[in-house]
C-alpha cells in the first residue's frame, strides 16, 4: 500500500479517485499514467517484467526498449517496473535513473536554456529581452480564447540578434531529428 503523508494520500484507493477527478476535468485524449521512483531496497508496487534484451548495437547502446518513452505506451496498458538499465537507450531515462547527469542530459536537447512557461504568455516577451535568449509559453486559457490559439499551439519569443544562430540550430536540429529517427527505426528492428 502507498502512504503519502505530503500530499495527504494515504492509500492506494485514493490514486484512482484522483486520477478521476483530472480526467474528468481535462478529458484527455489518453489515460494519464503514472510512474514513481522508488530507492534502493524500496518494494516497486509492481513486478518487473522480464524480457529478452537485443545484443548492442554498433555504439553500444541496449536496453529493454528502443527509448522510455515506450514504457509510456506499455503503461497505458499493464502496471510493472523497470530498472535503470532498461532504460539505455533513452538520455533522459538514463537521467532520471542516474546514469548521467542533468547537464550531459541537456546537451542532448536542440535549446537546452529555452524555458518553457505557462501564463501570463506575454511575459516570455521580457523574458527573451531580459536574457536575450529564447523563451517559450505554453497559454492560458485566457490568452487561448482571445488569440484564438489552439491547445496543440505554443508561443516562442526569439530575441532577434539570435535569430540567425537559432535558425542554423533548427536547420541542424531538424538534419539530425531526421539522421536520428533513421537510425531509431533500424535501430528498433533489434527488439523485435
Amino acid at each position: 500500500m502507498n502512504r503519502l503523508t505530503a500530499t495527504g494520500i494515504t492509500e492506494t484507493g485514493d490514486w484512482r479517485a484522483l486520477n478521476d477527478r483530472l480526467v474528468s476535468a481535462l478529458k484527455p485524449f489518453a489515460p494519464p499514467l503514472a510512474i514513481s521512483f522508488h530507492g534502493a531496497g524500496e518494494m516497486p508496487p509492481a513486478a518487473r517484467v522480464e524480457v529478452r534484451y537485443p545484443p548492442p548495437n554498433e555504439h553500444g547502446r541496449t536496453g529493454q526498449v528502443p527509448a522510455g518513452c515506450v514504457f509510456w505506451i506499455q503503461g497505458a496498458a499493464d502496471t510493472f517496473a523497470t530498472v535503470a538499465a532498461d532504460h539505455s537507450n533513452c538520455s533522459v531515462g538514463s537521467y532520471t535513473h542516474g546514469f548521467i547527469t542533468l547537464e550531459e542530459a541537456a546537451t542532448k536537447d536542440a535549446f537546452p536554456e529555452m524555458p518553457i512557461e505557462g501564463k501570463p504568455q506575454c511575459h516570455t516577451v521580457a523574458m527573451a529581452k531580459d536574457r536575450n535568449a529564447g523563451a517559450a509559453s505554453v497559454g492560458f486559457a485566457l490568452s487561448r480564447s482571445r488569440t484564438g490559439m489552439r491547445s496543440e499551439e505554443m508561443t516562442c519569443v526569439i530575441p532577434g540578434n539570435r535569430l540567425p544562430e537559432v535558425v542554423e540550430t533548427r536547420e541542424a536540429t531538424v538534419g539530425l531529428d531526421r539522421a536520428m529517427a533513421r537510425y531509431a527505426s533500424a535501430d528498433a528492428k533489434r527488439f523485435g
